[in-house]
């Protein structure tokens, strides 16, 4: 890791949620008068530590794999407009598993190219809306969704690039507690119970 790569990183440890004189605060805001402010349960984010981890993970990401790398958030693990802008200023594209994250995206003002749409079982509308939208890519896990996505390009006659996930399947020899090998296991066995 470069020096200059090693200083831009924000430290794990480093928090903006500081205790001064036994009372919580975040970013100079006493949390205690802000949440007699706007009622309980808040959620309260830290706008210059999102924007620091965001930019020093993009730029961690282009010094491995040069200035064209994309580095997109999971909207699903929080779809909230105001954190999704903050990380799209941070300079972080989106990944969207439903025409429903793809709107939010969008809504925050991510740019269609910072988009990709992953995930399985997309409906035809979303596959549209999807190509509609121009985004990067859509992320393709089987032959029955590279069918489904073919066929919705080809009566709009547009072109989308693909990403393909491959999955390997995996065996291994299996030993119970008494440490005798048992038959090899592999990702399709079910658990008989």
């Amino acid at each position: 890791m470069s020096a200059s790569l090693a200083t831009a990183n924000p430290s794990p440890t480093d928090s903006p949620f500081v205790f001064r004189s036994g009372e919580l605060y975040c970013e100079n805001v006493a949390l205690a008068a802000l949440a007699a402010d706007v009622g309980t349960p808040v959620y309260v984010y830290s706008r210059a530590d999102l924007l620091a981890r965001g930019r020093a993970f993009l730029a961690a990401a282009r010094a491995v794999a040069g200035t064209g790398a994309l580095v997109c958030y999971a909207v699903k693990a929080n779809g909230n407009p105001a954190l999704l802008g903050l990380l799209r200023e941070a300079g972080l594209g989106a990944d969207v598993t439903s025409g429903g994250e793809l709107f939010l995206a969008r809504h925050a003002g991510v740019a269609p190219e910072h988009i990709i749409f992953s995930g399985v079982g997309k409906k035809e509308t979303e596959i549209e809306e999807a190509l509609q939208a121009g985004i990067r890519a859509l992320h393709v896990e089987s032959e029955m969704e590279l069918a489904a996505v073919a066929a919705v390009a080809a009566v709009m006659l547009a072109a989308l690039p693909l990403m393909i996930g491959i999955q390997f399947l995996i065996a291994f020899l299996h030993h119970d507690v008494d440490n005798v090998p048992r038959e090899p296991l592999s990702a399709d066995d079910r658990d008989p119970e």
